[in-house]
């Protein structure tokens, strides 16, 4: 079929092919619009040394190495004669930033081997006798500067090592960019985002191996930028996680923001934001470096989902005490005790509890979900269960609440009719709980909602209620 297509525009896609083919591949290579080659090193490298003529209509070229040994993608591939290549996509393929084929891009997908592979352009090139490291580093900015049309770039693990050197050039604007993603080592993305310019539109994923204790400020530092443009839209919902959520604690946490939201829970779409950081030990200080330097403040929908980390009362307001719109907040794990404790605080780490509602932390609070906690639970440093705590926290805001709106009426808190300042919904989802303790916290909001899941408690209650069952059938004998 190839043979008889002459100069009709091809797409030749081939998937582990023999010696034949790869020559047809050749032969083709100047009427070919989209290329995609799948195959191991022995078959890929036949095939680049002899892609020596122009492909004058390539569009398209996605090559994947399916072996474990990596493959030299050489610089003058198509005689470097690509004038119609805007989308290039590659997995485990050793190359150089200089190649003419990188420019006029507008999709761009580089993947390595595997999580090591951060270092093989500097290891494999350095045994091929090619280029340094600090070089690529360089090369890859002016690479990334002859692509003034990308839409989509994509590294993962094969970002060059800079080895503590400046570039000498000045920001990369990439003003048509609309996704931008990088996977590696904090040090190799942060090196990435320091030294280019996207729109505030554009969306944002960084999977960042932060290691221990290692210091963020680059990635501080590009997302203030970032964020404080004029043109940046607000952030309206922020989820905080790990994925998936029954790993331990040493699994990476994520940030989700979206510039949208709906009323309880997280918006439909991709997020604007994507930042994925190593759990460590002072992931904490990360978490909250972050937030300083996002556009936070008209946030609406919080989610933590964070089961193995109880944070401190002062870090909720460290992080999301300018926040005063927060409408909807879920919360999974032991999360729940710190984060009501802090409702009936103030806003800006003042001491004890509010006295007005103008101080009062989240005062626009109408939605609460509680997740996987055990609500029974005495273990707590209150001495009191979980159900009682969270009643009396929420009773303790809903007196505040009212408070205010009686004195801006000029009147008794106690006359003050036909305002229920209880909170609007409260969601028990997986908690360990017994019905007859979840129900009792109805007085205390509007709409309770609850998925009937008791958890370790649920046999308990059953013991007890045939325990009650014999009492009452012996004292009827």
């Amino acid at each position: 079929m190839m043979a008889r297509a002459k100069s009709a525009p091809l797409t030749i896609n081939l998937l582990f092919y023999n010696s034949e083919e790869s020559a047809l591949v050749t032969e083709h290579a100047f009427h070919t619009r989209e290329l995609m080659l799948a195959a191991r090193r022995i078959n890929l490298q036949e095939t680049f040394q002899s892609l020596t003529s122009p492909a004058p209509i390539l569009e398209c070229l996605e090559i994947c190495n399916m072996g474990e040994e990596a493959v030299m993608l050489p610089v003058n591939i198509f005689a470097g004669n690509t004038p119609s290549l805007h989308h290039i996509t590659l997995q485990g393929v050793i190359f150089s930033w200089s190649g003419p084929i990188f420019r006029d891009l507008t999709h761009l997908n580089v993947t390595s081997l595997d999580d090591e592979a951060s270092v093989l352009i500097a290891s494999e090139d350095s045994h091929l006798g090619s280029i340094e490291p600090t070089s690529q580093y360089e090369q890859l900015f002016n690479a990334l500067a002859r692509m003034p049309a990308l839409r989509k770039l994509d590294l993962a693990y094969c970002i060059p090592s800079r080895l503590h050197h400046h570039i000498t050039r000045l920001l990369v604007i990439l003003s048509c960019l609309e996704l931008l993603s990088l996977t590696g080592t904090l040090a190799a993305c942060t090196g990435i985002i320091q030294h280019i310019t996207i729109p505030t539109s554009c969306t944002i994923i960084l999977k960042c191996d932060t290691g221990d204790s290692q210091p963020i400020d680059g990635l501080v530092h590009f997302l203030n930028r970032h964020a404080s443009r004029r043109e940046m839209p607000s952030l309206h919902s922020l989820v905080i996680s790990r994925i998936p959520a029954y790993i331990v604690s040493s699994s990476p946490i994520y940030v989700y923001l979206w510039s949208t939201c709906k009323p309880r829970g997280t918006p439909d779409g991709e997020p604007l934001i994507t930042i994925q950081l190593t759990s460590s030990p002072t992931y904490l200080q990360s978490l909250e470096s972050l937030c300083s330097v996002l556009p936070l403040d008209d946030l609406r929908v919080l989610e933590v989902d964070l089961s193995y980390n109880d944070w401190p009362s002062n870090t909720w307001i460290d992080m999301f005490g300018r926040c005063r719109d927060v409408e909807h907040v879920s919360l999974k794990g032991t999360n729940v005790i710190s984060f009501c404790r802090t409702l009936i605080r103030t806003r800006d780490k003042g001491p004890g509890t509010a006295k007005t509602v103008e101080r009062l932390f989240f005062k626009h609070l109408k939605s609460l979900e509680v997740c996987n906690v055990n609500l029974l639970d005495m273990d707590n440093g209150y001495g009191q269960p979980l159900h009682m705590l969270l009643a009396t926290w929420l009773s303790r805001r809903q007196e505040l609440l009212d408070g205010d709106k009686a004195f801006s009426k000029g009147e008794k808190a106690s006359e003050v009719e036909n305002v229920d300042n209880r909170l609007e919904r409260l969601q028990v989802t997986q908690c360990s709980v017994m019905d007859k303790y979840v129900w009792g916290l109805r007085v205390v909001t509007q709409n309770l909602v609850w998925d009937h899941y008791e958890g370790r408690n649920a046999r308990v209650e059953e013991s007890e209620e045939s325990e009650e069952s014999e009492d009452e059938s012996v004292h009827d004998i």
